[in-house]
């Protein structure tokens, strides 16, 4: 499996790109703050927007490793964040990992 990480992506609508630190408080807002859409994602509602940024740092400082997937959907009519997908459990011995998404209630 040739592991070349997050590439941006973009369809007629959405651009799908890496997580910068900037999009922390728009993607707080705009889903991870709700228990409804991060009921099935690999952790819960954070408490605040602290709570989250660590996350966000965490993932933005993954990227260099080559081994993770993780996108923003960023709307680009408007240009804001409106969800995130995450490839996790990437195991290349038999080619499958498992696909984690949220998006926005307000879409």
């Amino acid at each position: 499996m040739n592991l070349i990480g997050t590439r941006q992506i973009e369809t007629d609508r959405c651009i799908l790109r890496r997580i910068r630190p900037e999009d922390c408080e728009a993607m707080y807002e705009n889903w991870a703050r709700y228990e409804e859409v991060c009921r099935y994602f690999p952790f819960h509602p954070v408490s605040g927007l602290a709570e989250y940024r660590e996350k966000v740092e965490k993932w933005v400082s993954s990227y260099d490793s080559g081994s993770c997937f993780h996108w923003v959907a960023v709307w680009k009519e408007t240009g804001e964040p409106v969800g995130t997908i995450n490839l996790g459990n990437v195991d290349g011995s038999c080619m499958m990992a498992d696909t984690c998404y949220m998006l926005s209630p307000r879409l």
